[in-house]
Formats: structure tokens, sequence, C-alpha cells
């Protein structure tokens, strides 16, 4: 009988070590923090990608003139943030010495989707099929989080009403 036990022992240390090691590749690929199922926190707008975290110097470049520019500091007194906005996007840049970040992106109408294809407008079902249960929900907020980075996705009456990159500072 203590064989047995031995050997079960043994065959759920193996199973917890393989799931500790594909964990670790996951966080590894993600830059720290696993991300759920299918979240990437970047979009793609007018050819340029724009990563949530990334460097903004080249991507407000790329994106050429805003329609309007915003400064002001940032509520946690980290920097600047300096809003701009584009047709269908708000790009939120964070800017402390010289770096600047992108700290959020906002969808302002259907014009842009995401990585999987969801915008304002779409179905709660079908951001449920294109990234999996959110790491928290409620009828109205469904929120994807890996580390500091959160995907948003308001909701009303079953359907997309507002998309927002979000990294935490």
């Amino acid at each position: 009988m203590k064989k047995w036990i031995a050997l079960a022992l043994c065959v759920l240390m193996a199973v917890c070590m393989i799931a500790c090691d594909k964990e670790a590749e996951t966080t590894k690929k993600e830059g720290g923090q696993p991300s759920p199922a299918g979240v990437t926190y970047a979009v793609t707008y007018q050819n340029t990608t724009i990563e949530l975290g990334g460097d903004a110097k080249d991507v407000i470049a790329a994106l050429g003139t805003p329609t309007s520019q915003k400064e002001g500091g940032s509520c946690a007194g980290q920097g600047t943030l300096t809003v701009y906005t584009y047709p269908s996007l708000t790009v939120t840049v964070l800017t402390v010495g010289d770096k600047q970040t992108i700290d959020q992106l906002t969808f302002t109408d259907d014009g842009i989707k995401t990585a999987k294809g969801i915008t304002i407008g779409s179905a709660r079902d079908a951001v449920v099929k294109a990234y999996g249960e959110a790491t928290t929900a409620t009828d109205t907020v469904m929120t994807y989080t890996s580390g500091n980075k959160s995907l948003k996705i308001g909701l009303k009456d079953g359907f997309v009403k507002s998309i927002d990159f979000i990294q935490a500072t």
C-alpha cells in the first residue's frame, strides 16, 4: 500500500512540475505575466502597431497630426500625460523624463477593432468567444488583466459600448 501512495505522490509531483514549467514558458513570452487566453495588449491603427507600454515616439510620429492634443499631469504624479485624439482612437502617452510610453488606448467608435475583431457594437458573446471568460466581469464591464495591463470592455444591454487598453503605473 505504501508503494502505491509513494507512486501516486511521484506522479502528482511530475504533473505539477510540468504545469509550472508551462506557466514559466508563457510568462517569458508575455513579458513577465501570463496573459489571459488570446488577449494582445496592442492594436493596429493606420498600419501602425500600437503596443500598450511600448515606446510612443515612433508611434505618434507614424500616426501623424492628431485632431486634438491635450497635455496634463498624471494622476499618480509620475510625469506628464498627453492625450492624442485621432478618428476612432485616443492614445494617451506618459512622459517621464525623456521616456514616452503608451499608457492607454481608447476606442471612440466602431472604426477600429481589437486584434480578435471586437469593436464597439460587438455582442458580449462575441467577446467571450474571442477572448474567453474575463479575469473579472459584471453586467457592465469585462476586464482581462495581465500584470499591470488591462483590457476593459464596457457593456450596455449585452453589447460593447467602450474598449480601453490601460496600463497601471
